[in-house]
């Protein structure tokens, strides 16, 4: 298959990790499309901003870019937020000079998915704020308490700004009107 297009990921960022206590969020977003994957850099802090853009390959249905072709496309864009966290292994001080004694973990704090018609069907991009979707329970995290009011509203929640467009721009052709 020829790759004559694909889709961009423009300058991640997350709002309000701060309500997750852990020693030190050092987050990054995993980004999957069509089963390639790209990651942003690791960042530190409550509310990282990756100045990247990830491109992943967009092979469409058979090949072919006609609108009647995508519109069959039901494939998603998966972000994933990950915390990278280094764990000591080491069991015994004394071999600290000789073993290898840590290790790197990546655990999921939450994620988003954006079906590629959404992408498709606006025309040039996508651009603005989702709500990131948390488990109720994340081992290893506290979350601070926040009021029954809060919890119902988007900003107690973490947001991923985003902005994701199809490169070339495919437009649409419009049928007659009868």
């Amino acid at each position: 298959l020829s790759n004559d297009g694909e889709i961009a990921l423009a300058r991640p960022s997350v709002e309000d990790l701060n309500n997750m206590h852990a020693t030190l969020v050092r987050p990054f977003v995993e980004v999957t499309f069509q089963h390639q994957v790209r990651m942003t850099h690791v960042a530190s802090g409550a509310n990282p901003n990756w100045n990247e853009e990830l491109k992943l390959p967009f092979y469409p249905p058979n090949n072919d870019f006609s609108p009647e072709s995508l519109q069959t496309c039901d494939d998603m864009l998966y972000l994933n937020l990950f915390d990278e966290v280094i764990v000591d292994i080491l069991e015994d001080e004394r071999q600290r000079g000789t073993n290898i004694h840590k290790r790197r973990e990546r655990r999921w704090l939450g994620g988003v998915h954006i079906p590629f018609a959404t992408i498709y069907n606006s025309q040039t991009r996508v651009d603005g704020c989702v709500k990131v979707n948390v488990p109720i329970v994340l081992l290893g995290y506290e979350r601070t308490q926040v009021s029954i009011a809060e919890t119902t509203s988007l900003r107690a929640s973490q947001l991923l700004h985003l902005s994701a467009h199809i490169h070339p721009i495919i437009t649409h052709s419009r049928a007659p009107l009868p």
